[in-house]
């Protein structure tokens, strides 16, 4: 098939373009071939792709290799926003990036400090919603505007122990890219064209590092939808940066209207939903290749209950064609559950694992010092993990190195009088005493170090402590160190996601967030009430716009039929997509006798 006539518009371009596409329009398709007609234009040019993610960089370079010779892939680099700000400092920065497991306990280490220098009380503060906090303060202007002094005062200790410990995470790299690239104290990237894709989910820095790029000749094409802004809270800035785009850039702008995914019936009612959006959106048509007729339902349930059982239905002939869609993963678990109950293969997508969070990372850390298997980065994490302040972890580590020798190595006397450093030399110290197939006493070990890690978690971290605490002693494994190489792999989100990913086709349990990019024939969007999308949160805080694109992105992922279901008080959305009346209420269930009013 030949490209329509937007797409060939876009293509032919060799200059500072704005492209807004629809979902299911052939962006990728577009950039693959525009990409194509530069290279062949001028044996001069070189394209550099932007992604957000690594997934989305793979699956880009999977068509460019189909579609470009082995030459002309020279001229080609792709890669994500953050692993190209990395290429770019890496010479001059020389400082370890930390990632998502490691961040969890870095930060942690920074409250133990703060708390250790009386900045504040450590207690007063949850790990993950600092990582949020530091992540935020991170992509921010003006700090001294958008937080409180306790708040910067916590960010510049992070800053500052980040660098004493030559570390470094994301948002450090991209602030330090655009400021050297200003100064013109590093190179910008080599291409002479630069394309964005997914250019809706740029944030300010992102934004101010193209614009460098273009005070310094280099040509963007940047293709977006800013329906499908969803990314606000990671500071993704959606429409405002598609108009100042074509402003600040004089770049012309093209619309793919042409969705080749969804139904004519599907993609009528997002349209009805996303236009309540207006006038804060960029208008633009919306038409439906596809000629198949497909099916939009809205049902309502007396139940939770009902519903699922509902879903279990729907899903249970051909699950590889379906997918369960929510707006959180509290109601994902309750349809896994259900699922699960009954057989049904699937995947869950989206949200975090078990293995992301503080415990489980804390767990194997300890267990790898105390197994004697640990470089200084290893011991380093398990010591903040057990809030010892940073100068007592800095003299610990200082003595394994002068001695060449191992935490347990260490002599007693050596250890200092911190309470729980000395409980966890003692386990280091005992642990090889135990001896060989003695189950039992390895499992009582194993609570002790548990129960070592446990006073320094909430409540809810301390069960999942103990269950991988569980899952380590209830292993015949010859050592702990063989148990902790087993259990290492689960802590690679990536890789778990790759597995997943690459497993045969099954049912698809997915988060709205986590579906963007998807597409499935049947959709079922659970839990369409009130205060749950939009959430309670948006409700409070006014947020209903990118609410209201989040469900225009789930809808958009049906390519045939689309259900969304409901239990009390239907979502403002269902009134909005529901002109006409399409509820559905199913005899063979306890349901409501209340009707669905779409008036």
């Amino acid at each position: 098939m030949g490209s329509t006539k937007d797409q060939g518009l876009v293509i032919e371009r060799d200059d500072n373009t704005l492209v807004c596409a629809l979902p299911g329009s052939g962006k990728t398709y577009v950039l693959v071939e525009l990409t194509k007609r530069l290279l062949s234009r001028d044996g001069a040019y070189s394209v550099h792709l932007l992604t957000f993610t690594d997934a989305a960089r793979v699956e880009l370079t999977e068509r460019m290799l189909h579609a470009l010779t082995p030459r002309a892939m020279e001229r080609v680099t792709i890669s994500t926003f953050h692993s190209t700000a990395l290429a770019m400092t890496r010479g001059k920065l020389n400082r370890r990036l930390l990632m998502a497991n490691e961040l969890m306990l870095f930060v942690k280490s920074v409250l133990n400090e703060a708390d250790h220098l009386d900045l504040i009380d450590k207690f007063r503060f949850k790990v993950p919603d600092v990582v949020r906090l530091f992540d935020e303060m991170g992509r921010s202007q003006d700090l001294s505007k958008e937080y409180s002094d306790t708040e910067v005062a916590l960010y510049e200790l992070y800053k500052d122990m980040l660098i004493k410990q030559g570390k470094t995470d994301f948002n450090v790299v991209c602030q330090l890219s655009v400021s050297w690239l200003a100064q013109r104290e590093i190179p910008p990237v080599s291409a002479t064209h630069i394309l964005v894709d997914e250019f809706q989910d740029t944030d300010a820095l992102q934004y101010m590092w193209l614009r460098e790029h273009a005070l310094l000749g280099k040509k963007l094409v940047v293709v977006g939808d800013d329906d499908q802004a969803i990314y606000s809270f990671r500071g993704g800035q959606g429409y405002d940066n598609m108009v100042a785009f074509q402003s600040e850039f004089n770049a012309d702008a093209y619309v793919l209207r042409d969705c080749f995914r969804c139904s004519k019936e599907i993609l009528n009612r997002a349209g009805m939903l996303i236009k309540f959006n207006n006038p804060d959106r960029i208008d633009k048509p919306m038409n439906a290749v596809r000629e198949e007729q497909g099916t939009v339902k809205i049902i309502k349930s007396g139940t939770m209950d009902n519903q699922l059982n509902r879903i279990l239905d729907a899903v249970s002939k051909e699950p590889h064609t379906w997918a369960v869609i929510a707006r959180n993963n509290a109601i994902l678990d309750r349809v896994e559950t259900v699922i699960q109950g009954h057989g049904i293969e699937y995947n869950r997508r989206g949200g975090k694992s078990f293995f992301d969070g503080v415990a489980p990372y804390s767990l194997i850390q300890i267990a790898s010092v105390i197994s004697g298997k640990h470089d200084d980065h290893t011991l380093h994490r398990a010591l903040a993990a057990l809030s010892v302040p940073e100068a007592e972890t800095a003299r610990i580590i200082g003595l394994c190195r002068t001695a060449k020798t191992t935490f347990g190595g260490l002599k007693h006397a050596e250890i200092g009088h911190h309470a729980d450093l000395q409980k966890f030399h003692s386990l280091a110290e005992g642990w090889h005493d135990i001896p060989a197939g003695r189950e039992d006493a390895k499992r009582t070990y194993m609570q002790s170090i548990v129960k070592l890690l446990a006073i320094h978690l909430d409540k809810r971290d301390q069960k999942h402590a103990q269950v991988v605490g569980d899952v380590i002693a209830g292993r015949h494994w010859e050592s702990l160190g063989e148990s902790i190489a087993q259990l290492k792999p689960s802590l690679d989100s990536k890789k778990r996601k790759d597995q997943s990913e690459e497993a045969a086709p099954k049912l698809s349990l997915i988060t709205m967030h986590s579906s963007k990019g998807l597409q499935f024939d049947n959709v079922w969007i659970v839990g369409s009430d009130t205060g749950t999308i939009p959430s309670k949160e948006a409700l409070a805080e006014g947020k209903i716009a990118e609410e209201r694109r989040l469900m225009y992105v789930a809808m958009t992922r049906a390519i045939s039929s689309l259900t969304m279901s409901y239990t009390s008080e239907p979502s403002e959305f269902l009134y909005e997509v529901n002109k006409e009346r399409v509820v559905e209420l199913e005899s063979g269930y306890e349901d409501d006798a209340d009707d669905f009013d779409a008036a």
